[in-house]
């Protein structure tokens, strides 16, 4: 029978900014170069989510960005949850996604190497 997997270690916002300050950075930069100061938000308290990006950051520097899939007419407090069946979600967010990565992408390699 084939090992069982071990669950990945939390991810926590504190000790990735403190671990690898300049993805964190990057990233805030071209969020708010892209999309206005108010593109970036930082959550009062940690969100647990079912992820392994903790085991990919144990092993090169990274930065876990949320995207806010929300239509502007759907009020945050009554926002159904990602997973309900009521969720809609806005459809110019993924191209706004995939714009901060690719130009976090663009700049991480224009940058010089150590």
């Amino acid at each position: 029978m084939p090992a069982r997997p071990t669950t990945p270690p939390p991810s926590f916002r504190d000790r990735a900014e403190a671990l690898a300050p300049e993805p964190t950075a990057l990233g805030r930069r071209v969020v708010e170069d892209l999309y206005g100061r108010d593109g970036w938000f930082t959550a009062e308290h940690p969100i647990m989510a079912s992820e392994d990006f903790s085991r990919v950051t144990a092993v090169a520097p990274g930065v876990q960005l949320g995207l806010s899939a929300r239509p502007a007419d759907v009020g945050e407090a009554t926002a159904p949850f990602n997973h309900s069946p009521y969720s809609v979600f806005d459809d110019a967010a993924p191209p706004r996604g995939a714009a901060v990565l690719a130009e976090m992408a663009a700049r991480r390699l224009a940058a010089p190497t150590a």
